[in-house]
């Protein structure tokens, strides 16, 4: 299909006006009139000023030319009573041909634009309450917000540039998930982890991670969004309770069951004073290490 025959299906299922070398308009389709309230005698006689003012006009002349030498652009622009809109041109003919025409579709964006500035306004929020990374596709950080810089207490000139894993302490992360992070979000997956960060003062801060990928309009990655909450005291409060549960477990005989009463596991200390081996009574009810007439109440 050719440039001709493209302007004349956008006319039916558009908004589309044309326009001659000169700027002037020349036809505007009875979707272009209603979009904007307005007539064609008047689009022709004040042109482009009557639906779209100079002040809120991004086609300059230097836009005007682009226009006439590529063939082809687009931009989005506001009208006075603040309603958005994409126009896209296209040229009919060739650049230096006598008759050649510029064809403009006209499409409202409003509804999408107020999506865009709510979609801002959260990830405004959510960077405000957390701490923000962002890195390159290949990993590098690019920015970091104040929120972030005081988790890992260093500066945000300390962290851009560098890729993302020099901030890991290496001995507390498996490397299996170090090399599964950027070909996950490659895919458009996000991807979650705990991960261990090295502070100013080199002691370590337990970081609860998401990194969120964006993508561009052709599916492939395009940045990075790095989110992380301290999680450090709670993973404190873990370690300490499961420092105690084994000092516990190596002086004391334990033996773990569900609320059926079916044994899960037993220690070494238990085994010893019942003379069992796991194998013996694992799955087994717990009432087998007392007397029958005890097990049923008798």
């Amino acid at each position: 299909m050719d440039a001709t025959a493209d302007a004349q299906v956008l006319n039916q299922l558009f908004a589309c006006a044309r326009y001659n070398r000169g700027r002037d308009i020349i036809a505007a389709n009875p979707g272009f009139c209603r979009l904007f309230n307005t007539q064609l005698e008047a689009l022709q006689d004040k042109g482009e000023v009557a639906f779209r003012p100079l002040a809120h006009n991004p086609v300059d002349d230097a836009a005007w030319k682009h226009i006439l030498s590529s063939g082809k652009a687009q931009f989005q622009w506001q009208a006075p009573d603040r309603r958005w809109f994409l126009s896209r041109f296209v040229r009919v003919g060739e650049r230096d041909q006598v008759g050649t025409e510029i064809f403009e579709v006209v499409a409202e964006i409003s509804a999408i634009k107020k999506k865009e500035v709510e979609l801002t306004s959260r990830m405004i929020a959510l960077g405000n309450a957390t701490g923000l990374m962002r890195l390159s596709p290949d990993g590098f950080i690019t920015e970091v917000n104040s929120q972030f810089a005081g988790l890992i207490g260093q500066g945000a000139d300390a962290c851009v540039g560098r890729h993302f894993t020099a901030l890991f302490v290496k001995n507390t992360q498996k490397s299996a998930d170090l090399h599964r992070i950027l070909p996950t979000l490659h895919k458009g997956e996000p991807y979650s982890a705990e991960l261990c960060f090295m502070d100013r003062d080199r002691l370590r801060r337990w970081l609860r991670c998401t990194f969120a990928p964006v993508m561009d309009d052709e599916g492939h990655l395009f940045e990075i969004l790095h989110y992380a909450f301290d999680i450090t005291e709670q993973k404190t409060v873990h370690a300490e309770f499961r420092a105690q549960v084994t000092a516990i477990e190596k002086s004391n005989a334990m033996v773990t069951f569900d609320m059926a009463g079916t044994i899960l596991d037993a220690n070494a200390h238990f085994l010893q004073a019942t003379g069992y081996a796991r194998e013996d009574i694992i799955g087994r009810h717990h009432r087998m290490f007392v007397e029958r007439s005890s097990a049923y109440g008798v």
